[in-house]
């Protein structure tokens, strides 16, 4: 089959998907943040890189992130996640996060780009380390009164 990612932005009715999106994947075991930590209000939220994935120009299947840490720094933390567990396993989220590194990039003056993602996902794990991500630190939060432990992964961008 042959499929075609593209994004566009998110806009103010999105946020009432992505609650309904992460409670049918089960988010709260993969997952922390199923919209930006950075969020406050879509008003402030505007100039955030910030997107749905869609297959096949309509199906909406998933959103993408990119926040930047400091904004002195081209440093940009990554946030991604497909909408239905049909799509996992697939490459989608794979080709999708190289799509929008290779198109943004350039245009962000992204040096580096880094994410967390909890260490029992191990597909996820995979998906970055087959992306070139790699892990520059392991650590634990409390999420509620639970322990996550995460890696902290990088990947550094060609200029």
């Amino acid at each position: 089959m042959n499929r075609i990612l593209k994004f566009r932005k998110v806009i103010q009715s999105d946020l009432e998907k992505f609650p309904l999106w992460y409670e049918r994947i089960k988010g709260n075991q993969l997952f922390t943040h199923f919209i930006p930590s950075t969020y406050n209000s879509y008003e402030k939220s505007k100039s955030l890189p910030w997107f749905i994935i869609l297959l096949n120009d309509d199906e909406e299947i998933g959103t993408i992130w990119f926040k930047q840490k400091d904004e002195m720094i081209e440093e940009y933390d990554l946030g991604i996640y497909l909408n239905h567990e049909k799509y996992f396993g697939k490459t989608i989220g794979k080709d999708a996060i190289r799509q929008a590194i290779d198109t943004l990039a350039p245009k962000m003056d992204m040096k580096e780009v880094f994410l967390n993602v909890r260490k029992n996902n191990q597909r996820a794990v995979k998906c970055y380390k087959d992306l070139g991500f790699t892990v520059i630190h392991d650590g634990e939060v409390l999420f509620g009164s639970k322990k996550i432990e995460f890696f902290r992964m990088r990947l550094d961008i060609e200029g």
